[in-house]
């Protein structure tokens, strides 16, 4: 006959191999985007910068499987809404740097969360595949931390390439930190 304390650890011992099971099986569940359904499969993207910042304001771009796009400016106290088509060629473009950037294996936040600073967010769907990536303050990695770095330039070219698709005088841009974080020289 099992003791109580016995009886307690096997409990116990059940419950964690159960609970490691679940995390092991919910990972394998998760099947990889491949590079056919990207370059192919209906897609939508929201991308924004949140935060305050001295010129401009935060702003959202929601993209939907047509490419009708909407901005979206958070001017307080109303909101300034634009319209615009994405053309084929950019989409098609915007879907050859998820490839090469490898988009869908990338973490899901890179950079440090400074008060003051801004947030960049890129949301992409395909299918039924979401993935969501966090851009905080990445200036203090590019002289401290290379290894870090490296990777998260992937996710901030794919940023960038979206950011350029517009531009307004309302819409914050912080494409000349990207740049520095890319090891590129500001523009003009």
């Amino acid at each position: 006959m099992l003791s109580n304390y016995k009886r307690i650890i096997i409990v116990s011992m059940c419950v964690i191999l159960a609970i490691v099971t679940a995390c092991a099986f919910r990972q394998l569940k998760q099947p990889k985007v491949s590079e056919s359904h990207i370059r192919t499969g209906p897609m939508v993207l929201s991308i924004r910068t949140d935060g305050r910042f001295n010129k401009g304001y935060s702003w959202n771009l929601e993209i939907d499987s047509q490419r009708s796009a909407t901005l979206i400016i958070d001017t307080f106290p109303k909101e300034i809404s634009r319209e615009f088509q994405i053309s084929e060629e950019k989409w098609s473009a915007f879907r050859e740097v998820l490839v090469r950037e490898g988009y869908f294996e990338l973490a899901e936040e890179y950079g440090d969360n400074v008060f003051d600073s801004g947030t960049e967010v890129i949301t992409v769907q395909i299918g039924d595949q979401k993935k969501t990536i966090r851009l905080y303050f990445l200036l203090n990695w590019v002289s401290k931390n290379n290894a870090k770095l490296a990777e998260s330039r992937r996710a901030v070219r794919v940023f960038t390439f979206v950011r350029d698709w517009f531009d307004d005088a309302d819409a914050v841009d912080l494409r000349d930190s990207a740049l520095q974080v890319l090891g590129k020289p500001k523009r003009d």
